[in-house]
């Protein structure tokens, strides 16, 4: 009598199957659209098999949340990219390519390019009833002080996307350096302020580092 013959197989809990829509070819397209999004943080030492053996975690954690969670595929992958936003916490950052330093700078050469769009009123940013301003119709921040620049969130997410950079990866990393203001006893980075009296998510970051 061996220890199998003990615990009959009809015996043990069923385990949990993949869905159907996913079979080898889907694994393995999933794993490689994972190597490509890891691509995005080509600011850390992330290539060959350190590539490998981290997109293969991202997969592992995709598929927990879809099986054992039950998360639907889209919120599955959007929390397994927040996973990795932690991961890259702990990833070492190349010496030869500062990818946060450039983003950075693009984003104040974005600014000093768009300078009209940044207000420069009251805390509050209030507009008077009726006020047709035409300076102020399409505003995505303001100066908090001579030396922070509140963005809108949403705006600040696009340009960064358009200049090739990880929003996410880079705010995070904007917060590990101390760029960023964060609202008093406030963990996340993104706070509210008023923009034309209308309350609005986004970041504030130092422009004097």
């Amino acid at each position: 009598m061996n220890a199998l013959s003990l615990f009959p197989i009809s015996d043990l809990p069923d385990a949990p199957t993949l869905p159907e829509i996913f079979s080898l070819v889907d694994l393995k397209s999933k794993f490689e659209q994972w190597q490509d999004f890891i691509k995005g943080a080509d600011g850390y030492n992330i290539d060959g098999k350190k590539k490998m053996c981290a997109a293969l975690l991202l997969l592992a954690d995709e598929l927990v949340n879809i099986i054992f969670l039950g998360l639907s595929v889209d919120d599955a992958k959007k929390r397994t990219e927040e996973f990795f936003v932690e991961l890259s916490r702990y990833i070492e950052p190349r010496e030869d390519t500062d990818v946060v330093s450039r983003a950075y700078e693009y984003i104040l050469a974005w600014v000093a390019e768009n300078k009209s769009k940044f207000a420069r009123k009251s805390v509050d940013d209030v507009m008077p009833p009726g006020a047709k301003e035409e300076s102020m119709l399409e505003v995505w921040g303001k100066f908090e002080t001579s030396n922070t620049l509140f963005v809108s969130g949403k705006i600040l997410k696009s340009v960064l996307d358009e200049g090739g950079f990880n929003y996410e990866l880079t705010i995070n990393e904007f917060n590990r350096r101390g760029w960023t203001v964060k609202a008093e006893n406030q963990i996340k980075s993104t706070k509210t302020a008023r923009i034309n009296g209308i309350p609005v998510r986004g970041i504030e970051i130092r422009i004097d580092v």
